[in-house]
């Protein structure tokens, strides 16, 4: 298209990192209103029924120690925007909170992370970024971690579930619930609260070269008996990110077999990570 924006005319900074590898953003808001009948006429009107819901998704290939998951479970707010090197413009916020991180990984494709933060402040184009691409404590723009891509033979994940079977994929995902307290004549809110537990999911295939020696009610009898570790490296050496589950259940197992194919299996587990935590004020 004439004059569009394309992708290399732009770039994403989060947390004073400019972030490399990102495949797709997105910068969302939603206005929660509803239409009202009033009583003795026939026009309708449409008012507020509650907050707006704005947030901010990200896609990107990790190939660099992340920054990002150090967010999680911090005591801070982040700045984001959207820069548009072509027209010098921007577009993002000043206080936004991670919701969601996830880690994506399978033989034969690099390694994937989608985050989701909720957003606190207006969205608003033509943000300075002199004033508003600092963070708090820290300078207006941090060092880029060391670029290393990863690959199938420097990731690994361990459990005792695994044994000698080969994994083949994995994906890890953590959530992060919060309170947000409106006040009346505000349109911010004046405090968020983190709510814990901070919950984990996982999902883990394997290749099978030996059959699974547990029974499928052993869960129901062992619940928060796991050690999930998994640990991300690039093909340099270069530590990009370990993350575990805390207190860990395998809650399911999923067997497959089909022609032509080798015997997989499924393995699905939850954990999770107690405390309360207030960001704001």
């Amino acid at each position: 298209m004439i004059n569009a924006i394309l992708d290399h005319e732009s770039f994403v900074l989060l947390d004073g990192f400019h972030l490399t590898g990102v495949s797709s953003v997105s910068l969302s808001s939603r206005s929660n209103n509803s239409i009202n009948s009033p009583i003795g006429t026939e026009r309708g009107l449409t008012s507020p029924s509650g907050p707006s819901d704005q947030s901010m998704s990200l896609s990107r290939i990790l190939i660099y120690q992340d920054p990002i998951y150090d967010i999680l479970g911090k005591d801070k707010m982040v700045v984001g925007q959207i820069h548009d090197e072509k027209n010098n413009s921007y577009y993002g916020f000043e206080s936004g909170y991670l919701r969601n991180y996830s880690i994506n990984c399978a033989v034969g494709s690099f390694t994937k992370v989608n985050t989701s933060l909720g957003i606190l402040d207006e969205i608003s184009s033509g943000i300075n970024r002199k004033k508003n691409g600092d963070v708090r404590n820290g300078p207006r723009k941090k060092n880029h971690p060391r670029l290393d891509a990863t690959s199938q033979q420097t990731t690994s994940i361990t459990s005792e579930d695994f044994q000698d079977n080969k994994v083949i994929g994995f994906n890890y995902s953590v959530s992060v619930d919060h309170k947000v307290y409106y006040g009346i004549g505000s349109v911010n809110p004046y405090a968020i609260e983190e709510k814990r537990p901070i919950k984990y999911t996982a999902s883990v295939q394997l290749e099978l070269s030996e059959t699974y020696n547990d029974e499928t009610f052993d869960f129901l009898r062992s619940r928060e008996n796991r050690d999930i570790s998994i640990d991300i490296e690039g093909k340099n050496g270069t530590k990009l990110n370990n993350v575990k589950i805390p207190n860990a259940s395998l809650v399911g197992r999923d067997l497959s077999q089909s022609t032509n194919g080798t015997m997989t299996m499924s393995l699905s587990y939850i954990g999770h990570l107690g405390g309360d935590n207030k960001i704001l004020p």
